[in-house]
């Protein structure tokens, strides 16, 4: 009984000295420690100094806090009380625990030293040394601080927390880990509002999206990175980074819940030779991966072509662009609105030519890195320039509805209302194919039905059109195959099987025949022959030749020349058709012109009248002697069916 006396006489001793000690003021009140409990008592001295020791369950009470530990001692030259053993301090909603701590009554500040810890709900410091302003509530933690919540950890070289602000501050190579949502922030100062899901980070701040195994997919670094919620908000230098992807933009927003980033202020995107820029630049994620990537207005896309001696950028515009992805390769790139393609044509390092090309849509699929098909739809138009020592002499230029380039076949397929322009050449058809290897052009009809509007139609600067079912032009050697086809030459109207232009002036045909009757598609009269040779302006050579008549035939002929010059020729005479209510229907001219010299000519001329079934023959004899003489003979005859004839 008298040992417990003693020891607590002595506590109270040691708690008087406390106070004692201590100037009145209120702030200074609060800040002394009351003390609860300890076993026992000791006065030591160190250094000349006085000291009071307290041993066993010690427990202090600060204002609302209190502090418990294994042994406590009063320094009171320091005015401290260094704290040692299980310490552990719990002020309304804070707890802090340590091996040891020293609580510094002038500044109210209490040092955790060795494994220590604050908590505060649902946050948690761990570090080597925590300093804890007890009046204002503020933690400063350095020695590796580590600060946690239910999702996320805070490195850095020191970590503040302003515990009523719910406020931190993290500064020197400061990480914040967020392994729910897969990112890692860093910055030299970060400054965060847990409950708020806000931050700010400064100093080559950075934003890591990881992927299942923490590794790096998608980061970006600025001037400066703010978080709100889902958002993060990148200012000045933005730059991007993507396994091969980079980007460069003034301003970036990546929303991490739906996967994507915009990038604003003159961004540019670089993978390998591509590089994209516009207005704005979207970039879609899924699965760790650029799926796609959205440019709304004023896109462009470039391609860097390298030869051993130049370099060329295949360039494309347009309103929007879509770019779409696949294992980080792009498979496609779409363009809307006034799409235009500048593309140049390589081939084994050699270049062959410049095409242009525009419309309403423009779709370029890629296959292993390189361009395989582009695709035009809407009002297309065209040109292709080729190189100075390609096969092609001139610029092609080409319009249709729509277009699809195989860059590996070096083809191209026009459709619709289609058509091709060289040198004085041009071709129109529903579709065009071209074979760009043998510079050859295929005309068809893409409803090949009776009556089409849009079977193949040739035409020479100076000639009338050539119109046939199929054609084939080759552009290199000026020479063309046409199916089927049709043709007018002074007046007359030449039909083949088979065309082929051998020269721009001379024409063979199969299986055609000639008229010059009005009604091309079935003539009332023609003169058939299995193989005719035009020749433009000159003369038509055909053998043999078969007279029809209503498709029945009448006359042969082992050959025939028809004249296509203006003047004096030698020649057949084709008919003309003609009808009158006092003749009915009538087939005249058809006859042989000779032109003997200069001064004289003859013409015999045969007509036949289907109501009289009656033929009439003409003919006429001219001459001209200089200014002396000139003159004809004339005459005609038309047998009669009694066997008489009449002149």
């Amino acid at each position: 009984m008298t040992f417990r006396i003693r020891r607590h006489l002595l506590l109270l001793f040691f708690f008087c000295a406390v106070s004692i000690d201590c100037p009145p003021l209120q702030a200074q009140e609060n800040s002394r420690l009351e003390l609860l409990h300890a076993e026992t008592l000791e006065n030591l001295t160190r250094n000349g100094v006085a000291t009071k020791r307290l041993v066993g369950k010690v427990k202090f009470k600060r204002g609302g806090a209190i502090l418990t530990c294994d042994i406590a001692e009063f320094d009171a030259q320091q005015n401290e009380t260094r704290l040692n053993g299980h310490v552990k301090v719990i002020q309304d909603d804070a707890v802090l625990t340590s091996e040891n701590g020293v609580y510094q009554r002038d500044t109210e500040i209490l040092q955790l030293l060795g494994d220590a810890h604050y908590r505060h709900l649902d946050q948690h410091v761990v570090a080597q040394r925590i300093n804890y302003q007890m009046s204002k509530k503020i933690v400063t933690a350095s020695g590796k601080p580590v600060m946690m919540d239910s999702s996320r950890s805070l490195t850095a070289h020191h970590v503040t927390f302003f515990e009523e602000q719910r406020y931190g501050l993290a500064t020197g190579e400061a990480v914040m880990h967020d392994p729910v949502n897969h990112v890692d922030i860093t910055g030299e100062k970060l400054q965060f509002y847990p409950d708020q899901d806000s931050l700010l980070a400064v100093g080559n701040p950075s934003v890591v999206r990881l992927d299942s195994l923490n590794s790096p997919v998608f980061t970006i670094k600025a001037d400066s990175l703010s978080v709100e919620a889902d958002y993060f908000f990148a200012w000045g230098n933005v730059k991007i980074n993507h396994e091969d992807v980079t980007g460069v933009a003034g301003q970036a927003v990546f929303q991490r819940a739906e996967n994507y980033a915009i990038m604003r202020q003159d961004p540019v995107l670089h993978q390998g030779d591509y590089i994209l820029h516009g207005d704005v630049i979207q970039l879609n994620l899924a699965d760790d991966k650029l799926s796609s990537v959205y440019i709304p207005t004023n896109p462009v896309f470039m391609n860097n072509k390298f030869l051993p001696d130049t370099a060329f950028v295949d360039r494309l515009t347009g309103k929007q662009m879509a770019v779409d992805l696949v294992d980080n390769k792009v498979q496609s790139v779409t363009l809307i609105g006034m799409a235009t393609s500048e593309f140049h044509a390589v081939e084994d390092s050699t270049f062959k030519g410049l095409n242009v090309v525009s419309g309403d849509t423009l779709t370029i699929k890629m296959l292993d890195d390189d361009v395989d098909e582009i695709l035009v739809v809407g009002g297309c138009q065209g040109t292709y320039t080729p190189a100075k020592n390609a096969d092609l002499d001139g610029n092609i230029t080409y319009e249709a509805q729509t277009i699809r380039y195989h860059i590996p076949r070096e083809s191209t397929h026009l459709l619709t209302d289609a058509k091709v322009n060289y040198q004085k050449m041009s071709l129109g058809a529903g579709g065009i194919d071209v074979d760009w290897r043998k510079n050859l052009l295929t005309a068809r009809s893409l409803t090949d039905t009776a009556g089409a509007e849009d079977y193949p139609q040739l035409e020479q600067t100076g000639e009338k059109p050539l119109v046939g079912t199929r054609m084939v032009y080759n552009m290199q050697q000026n020479r063309g195959q046409v199916i089927a086809g049709r043709t007018e030459i002074d007046q007359g109207y030449y039909y083949g099987a088979e065309m082929q232009r051998i020269t721009p002036e001379v024409y063979h045909v199969h299986d055609g025949y000639y008229t010059t009757c009005d009604i091309p598609d079935h003539p009332h009269y023609y003169f058939y022959s299995t193989r005719m040779k035009l020749i433009t302006n000159k003369l038509v050579i055909a053998k043999p030749v078969v007279l029809y008549i209503a498709d029945v035939p009448l006359a042969i002929l082992p050959f025939a020349v028809f004249p296509q010059q203006k003047g004096r020729r030698s020649g057949f005479l084709m008919p003309a058709y003609d009808y009158k209510k006092s003749e009915g229907r009538s087939l005249k001219g058809l006859g042989y012109y000779w032109a003997i010299n200069d001064y004289m000519d003859g013409k015999l001329i045969v007509d036949f009248y289907d109501n009289r079934e009656d033929f009439l023959y003409r003919g006429r004899f001219n001459y001209k002697i200089r200014d002396v003489l000139n003159g004809r003979f004339s005459g005609s005859l038309t047998p009669d069916r009694t066997g008489n004839s009449g002149r």
